[in-house]
């Protein structure tokens, strides 16, 4: 196991050795400028990774391994990855590593994000039938029967029995939509732009006690993760990432959520929003730099994960790609600010000749990538 997880590594090594040779970074985009054709190359390397052995475990297979490691990081009694400074770098590299196996599908595919202040709704583009397809049958357990993922075309093979309407026997995609009960009230609604900008506008990462007692008004990595408690101790409604999770229920509501392929769209999302905090107040602002417990100091090692230290996955440009948002100069904002506005998306939804990473956005990509992040107007 330690040859192939060291495989794993090498793979990111190869990704960042191009960077560094003057190769453009990869363009994660908004996935409502996909075309028609962008949606089905995605949904097909994400259903076949069910179909491609794990490199790290060749005994599973590329998609459900990654269920199951998340699932070991939630119920880890450490908490490594979540209510914890490394929610941020930990996430990162989880969700590039998945990435990378679905670039072993199609090489051409980054994970696309889905922009949950706007796009928001059960008739949202993401719910689409060509996509993500939409919200479970009320009256069959809220088992999902439309799009890519529904009943018979796409099967669980990790349940986590404490899921909202799992009854630990069901292995089939379940969303029910706004109904999760979080601090006492039902996460009825989606997050909104301001949420984000009053996220952004936070220039601490994090504060002691590194977990989620850490004041969420005043860090943003308890802000953007979503916990809330008061002074006492008592849990307030999430926010935020949280939220988002809750929303959708079904896996997505507990430790299994990347059994949703949704999940790999909110978390580039959400790394994008990290990403922008990083622009505004710099990636060196991560905190603690020691003292915490294990995996969550600067230079200790993400829990699970190969070959990777919080540090090292800090700037994501380094790691080899960049968010569509980046790339789009000219107004005199900063990128970052963008996210405080609903928008439109930055390409429209079909083209005739829909661009490739090795065109226009690849030369884009190069020009922002020689921006240095300190230079916050980049």
């Amino acid at each position: 196991m330690f040859g192939l997880a060291a495989g794993v590594a090498a793979a990111a090594a190869l990704r960042v050795q191009g960077i560094e040779a003057g190769e453009p970074p990869q363009v994660r985009r908004n996935a409502k400028s996909l075309t028609a054709t962008e949606r089905r190359r995605l949904v097909e390397a994400i259903k076949a990774t069910k179909q491609l052995p794990s490199l790290i475990d060749p005994s599973d297979n590329a998609y459900d391994y990654w269920v199951g490691l998340h699932y070991q990081a939630y119920y880890d009694d450490a908490m490594p990855a979540h209510m914890a400074s490394a929610f941020g770098p930990w996430h990162r590299w989880f969700t590039l590593l998945f990435e990378q196996d679905l670039q072993r599908i199609d090489p051409e595919i980054t994970i696309p994000y889905w922009d949950w202040t706007v796009d928001q709704g059960r008739d949202a583009y993401i719910w689409g039938d060509d996509l993500m397809g939409g919200e479970g049958d009320p009256d069959d357990s809220w088992i999902v029967k439309t799009g890519p993922f529904r009943q018979g075309e796409w099967k669980l093979g990790l349940i986590d029995p404490v899921s909202l309407d799992q009854d630990g026997s069901i292995y089939d995609l379940q969303r029910h939509f706004g109904v999760y009960i979080s601090g006492g009230e039902p996460q009825t609604q989606l997050p909104t732009p301001a949420d984000i900008a009053a996220a952004l506008a936070l220039p601490v990462y994090d504060v002691a006690p590194w977990d989620d007692m850490s004041d969420y008004s005043t860090t943003f990595r308890n802000n953007l993760e979503g916990f809330r408690r008061t002074p006492d101790g008592d849990k307030l409604p999430s926010e935020n990432h949280n939220r988002v999770h809750n929303y959708i229920g079904g896996p997505m509501s507990e430790g299994a959520s990347p059994n949703d392929p949704i999940f790999w769209l909110h978390h580039s999302f959400v790394d994008m929003i990290y990403a922008a905090w990083q622009a505004r107040w710099q990636p060196s602002s991560y905190l603690p730099v020691s003292g915490a417990r294990d995996h969550q100091n600067l230079v200790d090692s993400l829990w699970g994960l190969p070959a990777m230290t919080v540090d090292r996955a800090l700037d994501h440009r380094v790691l080899g790609y960049v968010y569509d948002r980046e790339l789009e100069q000219g107004s005199g904002a900063p990128w970052w600010a963008s996210l405080a506005q609903p928008r439109a998306p930055s390409w429209p939804a079909a083209r005739q000749q829909p661009l490739r990473l090795g065109e226009r956005l690849r030369s884009e990509a190069r020009t922002i990538f020689d921006c240095p992040i300190p230079k916050r107007g980049c």
